[in-house]
C-alpha cells in the first residue's frame, strides 16, 4: 500500500511541474524546452515505474533481470533518450547536466564511496526513488528512500538530462 502511495505521488509530482513548466508567463521557445523537459520527465518516470519488480542479475539489462546501470539505461532508452548512454554506473558521472538545486522527478541519483559511484537509480520524488539492487529480500527494482542512512550517505549527487540528449 506504502508503494502504490509513492507511485501516485511520485506521477502527481510530475504532473505538478509539467503543469507548472507551461504556466507562469513564460513565452515562445522557452516554454517549449520546459514543456519538452517536463514530458521527459515524466517518461522516464512512467517507464521507471514499469520495470518495477523486474530481477536483479549483475550485467542486466532486460525485463528478464537488470542491474543498477543496465536498469537507467534501459528506462532512457525508452524514455526517448537519444545518443549514447552509459553502460556502468560509474559513466553516469558525466552523462547530463549536474543538479545544483533539488531534485526532480526523472533525475539520475548517484551513489558511491570516495573511490567513486557505484550505483544509479531514478528519482521519483525530491525524496524516493527506483532502482535495481540486490540486498537479501530487497532484490530487484524496488523504490527506496532516500531519507534511509544507507543512501543518504552514500549519495553522491544527480546528473539531469538537458534537452541536447533527447
Amino acid at each position: 500500500m506504502r508503494r502504490r502511495r509513492i507511485e501516485l505521488a511520485a506521477l502527481l509530482v510530475v504532473s505538478a511541474a509539467i503543469a507548472a513548466s507551461g504556466a507562469g508567463g513564460h513565452a515562445g521557445a522557452a516554454a517549449a524546452l520546459e514543456t519538452d523537459s517536463g514530458l521527459l520527465r515524466m517518461r522516464i518516470v512512467t517507464e521507471a515505474l514499469g520495470w518495477r519488480g523486474t530481477p536483479y542479475r549483475y550485467g542486466g539489462h532486460a525485463r528478464s533481470g537488470v542491474d543498477c546501470s543496465g536498469f537507467v539505461n534501459a528506462v532512457l532508452k525508452a524514455a526517448g533518450v537519444s545518443g549514447e548512454l552509459p553502460r556502468k554506473s560509474s559513466g553516469f558521472a558525466a552523462f547530463g547536466e549536474a543538479v545544483d538545486g533539488g531534485l526532480e522527478p526523472g533525475d539520475i541519483l548517484l551513489f558511491g564511496t570516495a573511490k567513486g559511484v557505484n550505483h544509479v537509480g531514478i528519482a521519483l520524488s525530491p525524496d524516493s526513488f527506483i532502482h535495481a539492487m540486490s540486498e537479501g529480500a530487497r532484490t530487484g527494482v524496488v523504490i527506496s528512500s532516500l531519507d534511509d542512512g544507507t543512501w543518504q550517505s552514500r549519495f553522491l549527487g544527480a546528473r539531469r538530462i538537458g534537452e541536447g540528449k533527447r
